[in-house]
Parts: structure tokens; sequence; C-alpha cells
């Protein structure tokens, strides 16, 4: 910070004024009002047009000096602020988060293959499997239950069994509630060369019963003609009756 001691700058001051109240520092001009006001007769023999920036200059009449601010004063930098440790925070927030995630699908992984092996299939009959979704599934831990299920899937796509409990699972909800995940899990096992896993995943679209299942049904091709004809028909019965 520069202090100039009796001096007020100006940037224009009438010439008319005397050498004495003007004075000049390098190639700015400053007015001795100390001069100035000793002689009050001068005040009214010269104009002022303009001050440099009357917000940054502080007048202090009463110890008859003016302290120019206008130079920038930098403050003492007493804290470091860590913009590094925000991110840090973050990152450890979504480890914890993907941990707890992790723990909550292997729960309903353990859930779901004892409910399964406990179980058998009927038409006529409500499996377990079943009522857990309708009683224990909802819109806070369906995505964990479809990663359990999928986890599932990988290991045992031969096992009918345990195929055919994870189609009941995904079954048991709407195509929208499940999807795309179920759709993914349902179209992995069409692929399998096991025809009577094929005809319970094609079995799938049919309790899903929409018209939302009909493209990618369709898209997918049969050895066996009798599969062929069970998808042609699911199809026709989507298309005529089944829900947008």
């Amino acid at each position: 910070m520069e202090t100039i001691t009796n001096f007020l700058f100006y940037n224009s001051i009438n010439t008319s004024l005397t050498s004495e109240i003007i004075e000049e520092f390098g190639d700015k001009k400053y007015l001795n009002y100390e001069a100035l006001f000793k002689s009050p007769s001068r005040i009214n023999n010269f104009s002022i047009d303009l001050i440099n920036d009357f917000k940054t200059t502080s007048f202090d009449f009463s110890h008859n000096r003016s302290i120019d601010y206008s130079l920038p004063r930098k403050a003492p930098n007493t804290n470091t602020i860590n913009t590094t440790k925000p991110i840090i925070d973050k990152q450890e927030e979504l480890k914890k988060a993907n941990q707890i995630l992790k723990k909550e699908t292997l729960k309903y992984k353990n859930i779901i293959l004892q409910l399964i092996q406990s179980d058998y299939y009927d038409d006529n009959h409500i499996s377990n499997i079943e009522i857990f979704m309708k009683s224990d599934c909802n819109e806070d831990n369906i995505s964990c239950i479809l990663d359990a299920a999928e986890m599932i899937i990988k290991d045992n796509k031969t096992d009918e069994h345990i195929v055919e409990g994870i189609l009941t699972l995904i079954s048991s909800k709407s195509y929208d509630d499940v999807n795309p995940k179920g759709m993914l899990i349902c179209q992995s096992l069409l692929r399998v060369k096991n025809y009577s896993i094929q005809d319970k995943a094609i079995q799938t679209f049919e309790r899903w019963n929409s018209k939302k299942g009909i493209e990618d049904l369709q898209d997918l091709e049969f050895v066996e003609p009798w599969l062929k004809k069970y998808a042609d028909d699911v199809i026709f019965y989507l298309r005529k009756y089944g829900t947008d």
C-alpha cells in the first residue's frame, strides 16, 4: 500500500494554481491540500474536474493526511483451502454406497436361492417366490433384487428349476417394473440351448402381457417349430390383447 501524505490525486487541476499547490509525481498530479487550506482564497480560484476514484481514496482530515488505497492490498493467507477434500469426501460416500448396495444384493441373492430351492411351480399353486415378490419387493429394493437374480442366472443358466424360479420372479411384476434388467435376463435364457428353458422364457412374455415385449420376442429365431409357433401365438395375443 502506498501512502501519500498531505496530497490528494486529481485527474485535472486548474493550471492557474501555483506550483506550491500542485505537485507532480511521475505522470500524476497531486493537490497539496495542506497548503491549499492555509489560504481559503485559493479555494475559490481553482476548479477540480474529476477525482480519480472517490471510492478508493480514504480521507482523514483530523490527522491532516490522505491515504491512497488505489493499489490493491493482499491480505495475509492464514488459511489454506484444500480443494481436494470435497472430492475425496464424495469418493468415500460413493464407495460406502456401493458397499451397501453390494451387501444388500448378496443378501437378496441368498434369500431368493433359498426360496427357489424349497419351491415348486404349478399353474394352480402360488409359489413362495411369487409371495415374496408381492409382499417384500418394492421400488426401494427391486433394483437389488433384480441384480441378485442376474447373479444367480449367470451361475445357473442350465439349471431348469432355478431358471424357472427366476423367470417366475421377474414375471411376478409388470414389464415396466422389472425392465430393462428383467428383459436382459429373459433374452439371455432364450438363447440357451435348452428347449424347456426357452419355452419358460417365452411364457414370461405371455405373463407380462405387454405390447412392449413384442419387438424383442419377434427378433428371436427358434430351431424347434413348436417353439416358433408358440412365440408367434404369444406375439399375436399381445398385439390384440396386450397392455400398452
